[in-house]
């Protein structure tokens, strides 16, 4: 299980000709301190079956892939513009340098009071 902590987002809208190849349109590039930890992918919302999230175990460090449908970009990204500090988590076990391995990914948050930022 691998959960980071990220601070910085560059979304990726790819144009018709590069969506063709790529299957998926937006792509959401999630970092710590100026280095990737994560990739965020918006598959179409007819895509059959979702590819699984995965962990790539790198020389240094490791980068997880979290896979979703186009219709939950905006919310994705309503959570990242408005919530801190946020995390990027999956269940699967780091490989050998080189290796991918799959498992369940989410995005959260750290624990937050109840009625955070509500007027009485």
């Amino acid at each position: 299980m691998k959960t980071v902590a990220f601070d910085e987002y560059q979304v990726y809208n790819w144009t018709p000709k590069k969506a063709e190849r790529l299957e998926y349109k937006i792509t959401v590039v999630i970092k710590y301190n100026n280095a990737q930890v994560g990739t965020l992918n918006f598959y179409p919302n007819d895509y059959p079956k979702l590819p699984g999230d995965s962990l790539y175990t790198m020389s240094k460090g490791s980068r997880v892939t979290l896979n979703f449908y186009e219709n939950q970009y905006e919310h994705v990204l309503d959570l990242m513009r408005n919530e801190s500090p946020l995390y990027i988590y999956i269940s699967a076990t780091t490989g050998n340098p080189g290796t991918r391995t799959y498992g369940e990914g989410d995005i959260r948050t750290s624990d937050e009071p109840v009625g955070e930022e509500e007027g009485v």
